[in-house]
Formats: C-alpha cells, sequence, structure tokens
C-alpha cells in the first residue's frame, strides 16, 4: 500500500530549440496576474463567420511582433515566468486555441444564451442582473486553461476563442492568463482584429515590447520615498493585521458571486450633474484656487459603488476605507501618465497598470453627499498620475517586490478595500465585427459608408431577425462580459465598470460576498 507516496510533479513538455524565450516584462509576472485567468464574452446580435473572426486573428499573430501572441507560457529554473515563442506556428501548434458550436437554433431558445442581458428595459433606475460565471458554458470550451498550470505544464498558447452561433445571434469569447495582457491591451488586440478583419493590416499599429520592457528606463528615475503614500505603506504589525483581517473575512463569509449592474445613463449624468452642481457651491466657500470642479462618470460610479456596497457590509463608521481605482499607464490623451513609455502610435500588449487610492472612512462615504467622495476620488487621482509620482510608485513597486515577492499595499491594516477597474476607454461596445456578418437584420439599416462587401445575403441556414428597438450598429455587441477563475487571489468588494453601451447605459461587474446582494441596491 503506498498511502503515503507523494503525488508525481507534472513535468512541462520538453523544450523545442527553435523557440525564442522572452522573459516576462516586470509588471506582466505578479501574484495576481499569474492567479487570475478571465474570460470576455461578447454578444451580437448578428449571425457573424466564425471562419473569418478566426482567419483574420491567425493572420494577424503572423504579423511581426504580434507573433509574441502565441508565445507558450513556461517557468524558468529561477521560479519566473518566460515566454517560448515558435519559429513558426503549425496546425500542431497553433498561434491560439479555436472552437466553435453552431447550435443552429435562436438565442431565445437555448437555456442559458436567453439570459444574456440584453438592454431593453428602458429602466430608470439601477437594475441587477445575474453573475456572468452562470454563461461560462457559453463563453468557453471544457479544454480551455482556468489557471496558469493549464499552460506551464502544456503547449496550449495563451488565447483562447470559443464561438457559439445561433440563426439570429453569436456569443463571442475570449480566455487568456492575466499574466498576457490588460484591459487596454485587449482594446489594441480588438483594434488590430477588427484592421485585418477588414482588409486594412496598413492599420494594424507596430507591437511595442516584444523584447524591452517599456517600463525599465522609468523605474528608478524618481526614489520611492517620493511617492504620494509613501508614508501609508501597509508592512511590519499593520501588514500582518491586514492579512489575519482577510483570513476572517473569507472565514465568517467563504461565499462570494457576481452581479452585472445596469446604471441607467440618464442615472448617472443626474448624479454626475447634481455632485458637480454642489462642488460649484462648495468652491464659491473655498479661498483656495483649484479651478472649476470636475467628476467624470466614473468617478460618480465608483462613489455610487462605494456606498452601496458599505450600506450592504455595514461597517462601523470609523472603519478605514481604501478606493482603488485602477489607473492607465499608456499615452494617447491627454490624461496619458506615462506617455514618453507609450508612444500612442504603438501597441503595448501587456500590463500597464498602477492604482489610484483614495483613503477614507465608512462614515465618510455613507454620511458625506456622493460629490465628496467623487471630488476626492478625482483628485487623488490628478495627483497620483502626474509622471514624477508614478515612476516614484515603480521605483517602490520594483523594491517591494524584490524585497518581499509582492506589491505594495497602502492603509491601515484594518482597511476594507474596494477597488474599481475602468474599462470605457476599451470601447468594448464598439467592437466592431461587422465585416464579418452574415445576416443583415432587415430592420436594421446599413451604417453609413460600410462598404457591401461585408453585408452578405440571409441564407437558406438562417433567418433575418427582428431588431425593434435596437441601438448598436451591425456586427456591433448588444452586451459584453467577463467572468473569471481567481486560483488563490479572491476579488471581492471590486470589479470592472464594462463601459457604456449603444443606449448610453453603464455597466459594471461587481463581487461581493453573497450575503450582502440582498442589501445592495
Amino acid at each position: 500500500m503506498n498511502l503515503f507516496r507523494s503525488k508525481p510533479q507534472p513535468q512541462p513538455p520538453p523544450k523545442v530549440p527553435s523557440d525564442e524565450v522572452i522573459p516576462l516584462h516586470s509588471l506582466d509576472d505578479q501574484f495576481y496576474t499569474r492567479a487570475l485567468v478571465l474570460h470576455f464574452f461578447s454578444r451580437f446580435d448578428d449571425v457573424l463567420d466564425p471562419e473569418k473572426l478566426r482567419s483574420a486573428l491567425d493572420r494577424l499573430l503572423h504579423l511581426g511582433g504580434w507573433r509574441k501572441l502565441g508565445a507558450r507560457l513556461r517557468l524558468n529554473d529561477a521560479g519566473r515566468l518566460e515566454y517560448h515563442v515558435p519559429a513558426e506556428y503549425t496546425a500542431e501548434r497553433p498561434p491560439f486555441s479555436f472552437t466553435r458550436v453552431n447550435t443552429g437554433i435562436s438565442i431565445d431558445e437555448h437555456y442559458i444564451a436567453r439570459r444574456i442581458p440584453r438592454n431593453s428595459s428602458n429602466s430608470q433606475k439601477p437594475v441587477l442582473f445575474e453573475d456572468p460565471a452562470n454563461f461560462s458554458d457559453l463563453i468557453y470550451s471544457p479544454d480551455t486553461p482556468t489557471k496558469l498550470e493549464d499552460w506551464l505544464y502544456t503547449d496550449k498558447p495563451p488565447l483562447s476563442i470559443h464561438i457559439v452561433t445561433f440563426t439570429d445571434a453569436t456569443v463571442v469569447g475570449l480566455s487568456w492568463s492575466h499574466t498576457l495582457l490588460d484591459a487596454m491591451g485587449r482594446h489594441s488586440l480588438q483594434r488590430a482584429w477588427t484592421a485585418v478583419l477588414e482588409g486594412r493590416e496598413k492599420d494594424v499599429p507596430p507591437f511595442q515590447g516584444y523584447h524591452e520592457d517599456p517600463i525599465t528606463p522609468v523605474v528608478d528615475q524618481t526614489p520611492p520615498e517620493q511617492y504620494v503614500l509613501y508614508d501609508r505603506l501597509l508592512k511590519g504589525f499593520e501588514f500582518f493585521m491586514f492579512v489575519m483581517y482577510m483570513i476572517l473575512e473569507f472565514a465568517w463569509w467563504p461565499r462570494q458571486s457576481s452581479r452585472l449592474i445596469l446604471l441607467p445613463g440618464a442615472y448617472i449624468q443626474n448624479l454626475r450633474q447634481q455632485a458637480l452642481q454642489e462642488l460649484q457651491r462648495d468652491k464659491q466657500g473655498s479661498e483656495e484656487d483649484e479651478g472649476e470642479p470636475f467628476i467624470s462618470e466614473g468617478d460618480i460610479i465608483f462613489a455610487w459603488l462605494a456606498r452601496k456596497t458599505l450600506q450592504a457590509l455595514r461597517p462601523l463608521p470609523s472603519t478605514p476605507v481604501n478606493l482603488t481605482l485602477i489607473l492607465n499607464l499608456r499615452g494617447g490623451n491627454s490624461a496619458s501618465a506615462l506617455a514618453s513609455a507609450f508612444p500612442p502610435e504603438k501597441a503595448y500588449i501587456g500590463n500597464a497598470s498602477l492604482a489610484s487610492i483614495t483613503l477614507t472612512t465608512a462614515g465618510d462615504i455613507l454620511r458625506r453627499p456622493l460629490s465628496q467622495t467623487a471630488g476626492q476620488i478625482r483628485k487623488n487621482l490628478e495627483i497620483q498620475r502626474k509622471p514624477s509620482n508614478l515612476q516614484a510608485f515603480l521605483s517602490l513597486h520594483r523594491r517591494e517586490m524584490s524585497a518581499t515577492g509582492r506589491s505594495p499595499l497602502f492603509g491601515p491594516g484594518n482597511q476594507v478595500m474596494l477597488s474599481l477597474s475602468s474599462w470605457h476607454r476599451g470601447r468594448f461596445f464598439e467592437q466592431d465585427f461587422s465585416a464579418a456578418a452574415v445576416v443583415v437584420p432587415s430592420s436594421v439599416a446599413k451604417d453609413e459608408g460600410q462598404s457591401d462587401r461585408s453585408l452578405k445575403t440571409t441564407t437558406t441556414t438562417t433567418k433575418t431577425t427582428t431588431t425593434t428597438g435596437r441601438a448598436e450598429k451591425i456586427g456591433r455587441p448588444s452586451f459584453v462580459g467577463v467572468t473569471g477563475h481567481e486560483n488563490g487571489f479572491r476579488v471581492r468588494n471590486a470589479g470592472p465598470c464594462l463601459g457604456r453601451d449603444a443606449r448610453g447605459d453603464w455597466w459594471v461587474s461587481w463581487a461581493l460576498r453573497d450575503e450582502a446582494w440582498g442589501e445592495f441596491l
């Protein structure tokens, strides 16, 4: 009897001598990126040609540095991750995994797909929808990797595409490890994929960061001590307390789930206008000259989420709260943080995000008007995304990773952390797959300027759909969502703002302990 025999350790596939080995960049190889596997999905109320989508992505991953997206993930002898890029892609070693299912029925007849949210309620107030994880069978195939080891000990490529077609709709799923790309990296991939699909290879941007890490020249330009929250670094006994509080949180409330939240555009706009008026009144009574007050829709959404979350969690008013807003480092507009490191004409696919942090209390968030919380979030963002501050943060990040193996955290040990990642800039509701459209619904007019090459007539295997009240253009999603596997990194009181749909309404995916959802709205 071999009761005490240890289970054999998995082994990676044999090394391929012709593969090019490239170490992962500094922000790609972290604890949370190793832990998280994302499954992003889009519902299109058009029939799309899966082969056109597949062949366009295949072509893209054969162009220049874009080949890196097909690299195999491996662990080196030092315990760090590295890419092994095949010299060429073959049927045995493809650049990505591709699966497709043709249901042969309407999406409204499918027991899962019919529940994917579609914005047709014209609600004036926020609405909760079910956990996007409930759609998993539609989003990825059973063979799709769900943890880092599924890549390390196989020869599977980083990206997995799963397409499910109906007679009147299509669901496109894209899965990847967070080590590969972040939300804005997904946006760059989306733009390049669409360019190839439409026959515009000349518009595919150059791939940045094939070998060189664009962060490296920026690190150590500014000492860590100059980071604005350096004195609030979570360390020593405070960090021990933080870990203990997290252990107790998950011991007392082990179950959690996400919900999709629809925030009507008019509702958010009214909250924002009211907040701006309040901030303007506060400014008139202040001696400080800080210019005209400004808050974005994202600021007011985060403030609203914070209030609703704390109302549901019911912490003591004195409980410290950490509001973490994920901050994109790429250039491209006036709000760019490190534009010199990320030229807007190039596509950087990897992780390029830090955090803007607001430290407050539960009592302040629940007692004060939303304008105060939103204004505080905006003020801290403006301060913390200054290049000199980000350079100091990156220097601190490298120091802490070297010393402790983890990213720096800030605030007291007994804080409640909330985190929002705004994906609105990624424009995922504007993904344009019209060049792959097979069916043109009869009640949808052709987009202005759209060529006839992408508008094929209905075949005998499909039917023209009725799209009364439809807002999105042909080949653009009516809904986008995300779910994932966390693998030891629990994402709670957090989630992404998915963006604004064609009707002007906002969507958020938010995770809470199960017991809190009954009191969220």
